[in-house]
C-alpha cells in the first residue's frame, strides 16, 4: 500500500534471486494519492529477499525499499 504526493508511474519488484516483475498498480479512482499494487511470480525466488522501486514519470526513483527474507524467530 501507499499514501504519497506524487503517485508512481510504476513500480518494480527484484527479487535477489534474479528477475524483477513490474507489478499492477491499483490506485482509488477518488483519491489517486492512495494506492496498493500486487505482482505475480515464483513463491520459492521470493524467500530470497527483494527490492521494491516506484519509479515516476520521467524514470526517476521515487522510493526505493528493500526486504529481506530472514526466516521468522
Amino acid at each position: 500500500m501507499f499514501r504519497t504526493d506524487t503517485p508512481p508511474a510504476g513500480i518494480g519488484i527484484v527479487l535477489d534471486s534474479g528477475p524483477r516483475h513490474t507489478v499492477t498498480v491499483l490506485r482509488l479512482p477518488d483519491d489517486p494519492d492512495w494506492g496498493t499494487y500486487h505482482a505475480f511470480g515464483d513463491a520459492p525466488a521470493a524467500d530470497t529477499g527483494f527490492t521494491v522501486t516506484a519509479y515516476a514519470e520521467d524514470g526517476g526513483v521515487l522510493f526505493e525499499q528493500r526486504f529481506d527474507a530472514s526466516p521468522p524467530d
